[in-house]
């Protein structure tokens, strides 16, 4: 995928066009980029967000992608990583402050304004995701 979403390249028609694949076809799913960190990451993020996961547990998440030293800490990198992650995150909502209040409802705000799906479709993700 390819988007406009600043230091992650994710094609937002290629994403909405993964999106409604996974609507029309059961699963399971795969969801990788070439590095399986960024794109990745903010694909599943977006997914965990809209299905209600907290930000704590989305960053727990995505952290869980970065080789961790012998103490089990995560490396400065991760950091930079996750904080340019956090910042992805917030350009979803282009002018409000992503909190735990919000992060869902920015999620699929950002489903139907930037990726274009309809909210049927967005109703029938969320009931794919959810194994119901």
């Amino acid at each position: 995928m390819g988007f406009s979403i600043p230091g992650v390249a994710l094609n937002e028609k290629k994403l909405k066009n993964a999106l409604q694949f996974m609507i029309t076809h059961e699963g399971p799913y795969l969801i990788h980029c070439f590095a399986g960190i960024d794109r990745t990451g903010f694909v599943i993020a977006l997914l965990e967000a809209l299905m209600g996961a907290n930000l704590k547990e989305i960053c727990k998440n995505y952290l869980m992608a970065f080789p961790t030293d012998n103490k089990g800490l995560y490396r400065m990198e991760c950091y930079n990583k996750l904080t340019n992650f956090l910042c992805q995150l917030e350009k979803m909502s282009h002018i409000e402050i992503l909190t735990e209040m919000n992060i869902q409802r920015i999620a699929e705000q950002y489903l139907l304004n930037d990726i274009q799906l309809s909210q049927e479709e967005i109703e029938k993700l969320k009931k794919i995701l959810s194994g119901s």
